[in-house]
């Protein structure tokens, strides 16, 4: 089960995605640009919406994450099919009660992203790998985990150099799928902020006068 944390500001997470969609549909109506060839970015990501985990508690995770993005496809795909790979580090706060704990996670999958105006890019990604849980709950067993995330974010440039802030709203499943018990899994809800630097597909594809 999901427990609600009552922060009113993040309450309502379709009008977040409405929001983040609002903002790209500014410059649907002019053409695309390219798609970036290799990017790297940081983040930090914060769930608020929490497992409950049967015993009291709350498990929140707060992360810091790196991205790494190459481009598969060719360089004028307008939805280019991306190998991105994540490395996680976290904290666990419980929020009800208990001692803070530790994850780590390198997930790894595949990212898409459509190319509006100025550069700003709507991303959708879905990673998934190997995993390690410090807490010690009654839902779910300590130790090795899988980490699923799919994700949605912007990409929106900084300036004419490459670099941008990547907002992200991304949803985790965490279990062992079935290898130990218990394996209930542990479910979070995040918002994050990153920041990023890309290469474009071509040298002149960041300036839209070209």
């Amino acid at each position: 089960m999901i427990i609600r944390i009552p922060y009113p500001s993040l309450s309502r997470p379709a009008a977040w995605c409405a929001a983040l969609l609002l903002i790209c549909c500014c410059d649907v109506l002019t053409s695309a640009q390219e798609p970036v060839k290799k990017y790297l970015n940081v983040s930090a990501i914060f769930s608020y919406l929490g497992e409950d985990i049967r015993d009291g508690r709350v498990y929140h995770a707060y992360v810091l994450t790196s991205q790494q993005g190459f481009n598969l496809t060719p360089q004028r795909a307008q939805l280019p099919i991306i190998l991105r790979m994540e490395l996680h580090v976290g904290i666990t706060n419980f929020m009800t009660g208990g001692n803070r704990d530790w994850e780590l996670a390198g997930p790894a999958g595949l990212e898409t992203h459509y190319t509006f105006r100025n550069n700003v890019r709507i991303t959708a990604s879905l990673t998934s790998g190997p995993a390690f849980i410090s807490a010690v709950t009654f839902k779910q067993r300590r130790g090795f985990i899988f980490s699923n995330n799919p994700a949605v974010s912007l990409m929106i440039p900084i300036g004419r150099q490459g670099w941008y802030i990547r907002p992200e709203y991304r949803y985790r499943h965490q279990s062992n799928i079935g290898f130990w018990r218990p394996n209930g899994g542990i479910d979070n809800f995040f918002f994050g902020i990153g920041l990023g630097h890309a290469l474009p597909t071509s040298r002149h594809s960041e300036n839209p006068d070209h």
